[in-house]
């Protein structure tokens, strides 16, 4: 019946709960599982998030911290088992969030923390220099927080350098192929992964062209052909050559070069040309023929000049004709056979092409054989050259030129003209040099010269000149720019001139010589008082200006090395250098009154000054002309003596003294002299200085002067007399009497007859006065004062340096620092020094186990054995050296009492030694954190204490009326001791000490352990009704899951089924 009615209640509640839970849509949702980022689609920016299915969830909500605005992938409503987010910050941090959800219900949350990847390097490039058919330097910004970087590449066969471990920003890529698109890119890697990438799509170059090979046929003296393989894949080839500038562009395998220098070296160059640019260079040298092969075909001109190397007469086999050669006969072989240059040295000829002559007859001339031509051919001849070198020389100025050219072979006179002519006719002369006059400034000249023969006359060789400009005007040196060493000087701009050339000197010497662009300038470096010649021409590309010219004198000097040679505190000697055309110097000098004074020599004393006084000196250079720049200099006189003078008060002796004076302004220290006669100084940063080891009863003489950055003051003397030596070997014996005695001894002084006792206070002290002998008595000092004593020799007016004594009758000092227990039966006593009257130290302890102790006097610790009893009092006290008092200090030793739990209530008992005078005290014992406190103003008290509790220590024990006023420490734990047990009272002599518990007791200690109680039973019922609620939830629980997922509870008794 019994199990029945158990089944029956079971059904029924899985049948409530059931109800309830599909009413109200309550599902119990598990937590997600599994819920991470997956590693592999972790990038910068997205990551995808993956975690186990929760049965019975509708959907699932994810949130995010930090929160970003951008983030999608995130929020409700996401069905599937994982969402990719994106929009998130690259190398970040986030907290995901993730709750199931079915209704209203929610499961608890899970959390995964993932942080993005690094992003991608920004400004990757290709270093375009590294760029070539098979390799690339890749470089990059570098990434905050990246460990290092990977390279990938498509197509990535064969390429070198792409290692996953890369640490720098660049990287070079090698085994490359050649005119391929090539992708490449660079991720940034950390602890993460692969951060973002950047690619870069690049195409290598082509190979420099192959077999470059010279094209004999086109290798003249002023042509070079070369050809060579072809490249696939190129664009077109770019060929360069040295000695020119040029690029040239083919789209064949071959080129011919023109126009070239003939017997000259070029090293031809020829690269491909692709999408990805130029390839680098495959290089041939060439020489191209010596100006010995040329020809008059090879050149289109009517009429034209060679210059001819030397040794052409080794080059004959073409050369047909007479006097006039066939054009494809060479010229150089042609100019010797008909006399116009000489084979040894070459030289310059005309060529002037002709109509076809008919037939050209062959001959030997100058060692050179000609051939016959017998049918007609385009011909040509030579004739008288123009002059060469044709060139203005020197220095091109406003009104001429010199011109100078090479002389021409077979020329006999030369014939200069001049245009525009200003009205002069040809000049005919045999030189190659010519200096052309009379012409007009800024004016563009040109300049014919022809060569001359009998018979015939050349083309005319001409120069292009422009003459120079004309002289500035309004050249002036303005007044107010003059001085001893410069002056500006200005000018007019003249239209055309580059700059301007400026110069200043004497008869003797150049000081200023100066090119500028502006239309003024300072000239510096001059000598004050001389007088300068000035000269100003404008310049340009043609040449030197037509000069303009001016005289100036400067202005005086102003005195230079102005100094102090010697100064005192009311004087100074004023030195400087000589200034060149001055007659005179103008003084003046301030302050108190402005004075002035006029010398002609470089120098001068200033006297009748104020010490320690600042003077500003100005000195001005004179003549009959005008006055210089004022020189001015700050200097301070010397330090005055140091005034007031004296000993201070107190401080003279038979052997020592302080002198002191007035502080001297601006003094930086002093110096002392002990007697004239002393060569020892006392330097003193102080207005005052202590004088020892002086000779007593003596007059000393002291100087004392002043010393600053300027030197020493003014010394001041001072005067004074030692006083007489005072008693040596003073002996003090004390005399134990009534009232302390002092009996003074001391040795006699030579020449002292008479010696004076004093004290203070003196009342009731007798002995003290006028004492012929060496001795004295002295007695009536009473207890607790201090008498000061002292001792002096006299001789008529007289008297010597005081013998000082103390006597204290006052109670000595001594205070208890602290005692501890150190063993289970030992402990020890510190206290604080004791002052210098006490003789000894006695310890008491009025217990029946210690002894008193004398102590000594410097021990300042005792170690004593731990008496049996649970507590005793000790005392300190010191004894002076005149009169003994005891001074007490007590300390009270208190063992930590632990209650058995088989005692139910007890009482513990407290008592202690009063403090003198007593005073409050303050009791506290602590159990399990609480502190029961307690004061009381007599020296025991009662506690009541609870059983089956532990009172671990006593925190402390306040005496109050302790001497230091100090709270005493209590020893650590003990077990022990007898509850209820009455310790004896030590006796303390005249007095009784008795304990009444009774009276001391309260009752707070029960109020107390009644509130515990009944706390104690409160939480007991709360405890049982907490867990039969928690039961009957477990038993709710189990049900709703089993309806939840339709699997009957209890199948076999048929209960939920």
């Amino acid at each position: 019946m019994a199990n029945f009615n158990f089944r029956y209640f079971v059904f029924l509640v899985c049948i409530c709960g059931y109800l309830f839970e599909e009413s109200l849509g309550l599902v119990d949702l598990q937590a997600p599982k599994n819920f991470q980022a997956d590693p592999n689609r972790v990038r910068d920016v997205s990551l995808l998030l993956t975690w186990s299915p929760v049965r019975k969830a509708s959907f699932y909500k994810i949130q995010i911290k930090p929160p970003t605005p951008s983030a999608s992938g995130i929020g409700r409503n996401i069905i599937n088992p994982y969402t990719l987010v994106e929009g998130l910050k690259p190398d970040t941090e986030y907290q995901f969030t993730l709750f199931a959800v079915h209704d209203t219900s929610q499961s608890n949350p899970t959390v995964t923390v993932q942080q993005t990847a690094l992003p991608a390097p920004k400004h990757a490039s290709v270093v375009q220099d590294s760029l070539t058919h098979n390799s690339m330097t890749i470089r990059w910004a570098d990434v905050p927080g990246r460990s290092a970087y990977r390279i990938t590449t498509q197509p990535s066969l064969g390429v070198l350098g792409t290692e996953s471990n890369i640490y720098g920003q660049e990287r070079t890529l090698e085994g490359l192929s050649a005119n391929t698109q090539y992708t490449i890119t660079v991720f940034a890697v950390n602890w993460v992964g692969d951060g973002a990438g950047i690619t870069i799509i690049q195409t290598t170059k082509l190979p420099p062209p192959q077999d470059l090979k010279l094209v004999r046929a086109m290798l003249s003296s002023k042509t070079i052909g070369v050809q060579w393989s072809k490249v696939p894949g190129a664009y077109n080839y770019m060929v360069t050559y040295s000695h020119s500038s040029s690029t040239q562009t083919t789209d064949d395998t071959y080129i011919e070069l023109r126009d070239l220098k003939p017997d000259t070296v070029y090293t031809v160059n020829v690269a491909t040309n692709n999408i990805a640019g130029q390839s680098s260079f495959q290089s041939l040298t060439i020489r191209t023929l010596s100006e010995c092969y040329l020809s008059a075909k090879d050149f289109v001109e009517t009429s034209f000049s060679i210059t001819c190397p030397a040794h052409c007469s080794r080059v004959q086999s073409l050369l047909y004709g007479t006097g006039e050669y066939t054009t494809d006969s060479y010229i150089c072989i042609a100019a010797i056979h008909d006399g116009h240059i000489d084979s040894s040295v070459g030289g310059y000829v005309m060529v002037t092409k002709k109509d076809k002559t008919m037939f050209f007859v062959g001959s030997t001339r100058n060692g050179i054989t000609s051939k016959t031509f017998q049918y007609p051919h385009q011909s040509f001849v030579f004739g008288l050259q123009p002059p060469q070198n044709l060139t203005i020389t020197g220095t091109v100025k406003h009104n001429e030129m010199v011109v100078k050219w090479s002389p021409v072979r077979g020329a006999a006179m030369y014939r200069i003209s001049v245009l525009p002519n200003e009205g002069g006719s040809d000049i005919l002369r045999p030189e190659t040099k010519v200096v052309i006059t009379n012409l007009k400034p800024n004016v563009t000249y040109t300049v014919y010269v022809s060569a001359t023969s009998s018979d015939e006359s050349s083309e005319a060789a001409k120069v292009t000149q422009t003459t120079g400009l004309p002289a500035p005007t309004r050249v002036q040196v303005p007044q107010y720019s003059i001085n001893s060493t410069s002056f500006n000087i200005d000018w007019q701009h003249v239209v055309g001139a580059d700059s301007y050339v400026v110069t200043v000197k004497t008869d003797l010497k150049i000081y200023f010589d100066q090119e500028t662009k502006n239309n003024s300038i300072t000239a510096k470096g001059l000598i004050g008082g001389t007088l300068y010649n000035i000269s100003v021409y404008a310049m340009n590309k043609n040449g030197i200006g037509q000069a303009m010219l001016l005289q100036q004198y400067t202005a005086l000097s102003a005195p230079s090395d102005l100094a102090v040679a010697t100064i005192t505190s009311e004087s100074m000697k004023l030195v400087w250098s000589k200034v060149y055309g001055a007659t005179a110097y103008k003084l003046s000098f301030s302050p108190c009154c402005h004075r002035e004074q006029v010398v002609t020599e470089p120098f001068y004393w200033l006297k009748n000054l104020t010490s320690n006084t600042e003077f500003t000196i100005n000195i001005v250079a004179s003549n009959s002309l005008n006055d210089s720049k004022p020189v001015m200099l700050k200097q301070r006189t010397g330090l005055g003596p140091p005034v007031e003078i004296g000993i201070f008060p107190g401080t003279l002796t038979h052997s020592s003294a302080e002198i002191m004076w007035k502080e001297l302004h601006d003094a930086t220290n002093y110096v002392v002299i002990v007697n004239s006669q002393s060569n020892q100084k006392i330097f003193v940063n102080e207005t005052k200085v202590t004088l020892q080891e002086l000779k007593p009863d003596s007059n000393h003489t002291i100087v004392v002067f002043g010393q600053n950055d300027i030197g020493d003051g003014v010394k001041a003397f001072f005067q004074f007399t030692t006083l007489l030596s005072p008693p040596q070997n003073v002996r003090v014996e004390h005399i134990q009497s009534l009232s302390p005695t002092l009996k003074i001894y001391w040795d006699k002084v030579n020449g002292i007859s008479l010696y004076s006792l004093s004290c203070e206070p003196s009342t009731n002290i007798s002995g003290i006065g006028n004492h012929s002998t060496h001795s004295a008595t002295l007695s009536g000092f009473t207890a607790g004062h201090v008498y000061n004593i002292s001792l002096v020799a006299l001789s008529g007016s007289k008297f010597s340096s005081n013998v000082p004594y103390t006597l204290d009758t006052s109670k000595p000092d001594i205070s208890l620092v602290a005692g501890s227990i150190i063993t289970s039966n030992q402990f020890v006593i510190f206290w604080s020094s004791i002052n210098y009257r006490t003789t000894k130290v006695v310890l008491l302890s009025n217990t029946y186990t210690l002894q008193n102790h004398v102590i000594g006097f410097n021990k300042k610790e005792i170690f004593l054995q731990k008496p049996q009893l649970n507590m005793f009092q000790l005392q300190l006290y010191a004894v002076p050296k005149i009169i003994e008092s005891e001074v007490s200090v007590q300390l009270i030793l208190q063992h930590t009492i632990t209650i058995d739990e088989s005692v139910k209530d007890n009482n513990l008992n407290f008592f202690w030694y009063p403090a003198f005078p007593p005073n409050n005290f303050e009791l506290i014992l602590s159990s399990n954190g609480a502190d029961h406190a307690k004061m009381f103003n007599k020296s025991r008290a009662t506690l009541s204490l609870q059983g089956n509790r532990q009172y671990q220590k006593v925190i402390s024990v306040n005496v109050f009326g302790q001497p230091n006023g100090m709270s005493l420490p209590i020893p650590s734990s003990f077990q022990g001791g007898n509850f209820g047990e009455v310790l004896p009272t030590p006796e303390k002599p005249g007095k009784e000490s008795t304990i009444d518990y009774e009276k001391n007791r309260t009752n707070e200690d029960d109020e107390k352990m009644k509130k515990e109680a009944s706390s104690q039973t409160w939480i007991i019922i709360v405890i049982v009704v907490g867990i039969v609620i928690v039961l009957f939830i477990i038993i709710c629980a189990a049900c709703v899951w089993e309806t939840c997922w339709r699997k009957p509870l209890l199948r076999s008794s048929g209960c939920c089924g």
